[in-house]
Parts: structure tokens; C-alpha cells; sequence
């Protein structure tokens, strides 16, 4: 985003740089989708990494390419945009062969929350309690 800021304050002193500036917008908004992906990911993946099984509140992540990429991954959506079962969503991720369980939370300030288990940690819990009753 600094570039074309830059490229755009420069191309009014010389005007060629229009044609950079033209390009590198076509470009930023092409990779849009990438980015926001990679970012998610990134995200997800260091959760994992740290094996933190606790929810965390990503400040820098805003909820809504969160859950695109939820939705891209096989989370279930209701149609109605303003339904508040849309706030949380689960899927499942592989990584390194094995499967984790994500779920994703709206924050009221509209960050997103995630946490990240293994889904055969969360089938044994469930069973576990399932069977105290």
C-alpha cells in the first residue's frame, strides 16, 4: 500500500509514473485474495506451531477474510448475513497429516479469534463426557 501512495505522489512530478502506478494497483488487486490467505494462514499455522490449544485474539486479523477463508475451507454458512450463527464457524485443516480442528469467533471489535486442536484430541473429549452421563 506504501508503494502506490509513493508511486502516486511521484507520478504528478513525473508523469510516467502513471503507467507504474496503473500497473502496480492491477497488480495489489489481483493479489488481493493471496494475501488475505496467506495472512490466515499464517496465523492458523503459528497457532499450531506454538501448540497453544487455548483461543487467541488475533488484533490484526478483522474477522470477515477469516472467514472466507473458513468458508473456502469447508465451514458452514447461514444465508442470512446477519445471522449471529455466522460469528462462529468450525472446519478442519491438515497440516502435516494430521487433522485440526479450527473454530473461528467474532470479536465485538471485530477481530477474530482462533483456536486450533487436534480433531482426534476433540473426538476423545467429546466421547470421554459423552459417556459420563
Amino acid at each position: 500500500m506504501l508503494i502506490l501512495i509513493i508511486l502516486f505522489v511521484l507520478s504528478f512530478f513525473f508523469p510516467p509514473l502513471w503507467i507504474g502506478f496503473g500497473i502496480y494497483l492491477v497488480f495489489y488487486i489481483l493479489t488481493a485474495k493471496n494475501r488475505r490467505k496467506l495472512h490466515v494462514e499464517n496465523a492458523i499455522l503459528g497457532l499450531i506451531r506454538s501448540g497453544n490449544t487455548n483461543t487467541v485474539n488475533f488484533q490484526h486479523l478483522f474477522f470477515e477474510p477469516v472467514q472466507k477463508y473458513a468458508i473456502e475451507r469447508g465451514a458452514e454458512i447461514s444465508y442470512e448475513r446477519s445471522n449471529p450463527a455466522n460469528n462462529n464457524m468450525l472446519f478442519t485443516l491438515n497440516v502435516s497429516g494430521l487433522d485440526y480442528l479450527i473454530g473461528i469467533h467474532r470479536e465485538q471489535d471485530g477481530s477474530a479469534s482462533i483456536s486450533a486442536r487436534p480433531e482426534k484430541e476433540v473426538m476423545d473429549q467429546i466421547r470421554k463426557q459423552m459417556g459420563s452421563f
